[in-house]
């Protein structure tokens, strides 16, 4: 398979990833305080960075999973009943 078409298969599932991103993010604005729409955003996140890590580099990833780690560390704090 030639790099170019790999490359645009690659773009594809990137899309995809984005669009599941999307999705999360609005449902996660929605309604803050519904834990599971805050922990399918950070795992949104971390596909999505693990995506982009692979095809633009570290630098365009490393944001999106320090926004994932905050929202992890939150669900941790805030949703642990002990």
């Amino acid at each position: 398979m030639s790099k170019s078409i790999r490359s645009v298969g690659a773009w594809f599932r990137l899309c995809r990833v984005g669009e599941y991103l999307a999705i999360s993010r609005r449902l996660a604005e929605q309604n803050p305080s519904n834990a599971g729409w805050q922990r399918e955003l950070a795992v949104a996140l971390v596909k999505f960075a693990r995506m982009d890590l692979r095809i633009r580099g570290y630098a365009e990833a490393l944001p999106l999973y320090e926004e994932a780690s905050r929202i992890f560390s939150d669900l941790v704090e805030n949703w642990i009943v002990p």
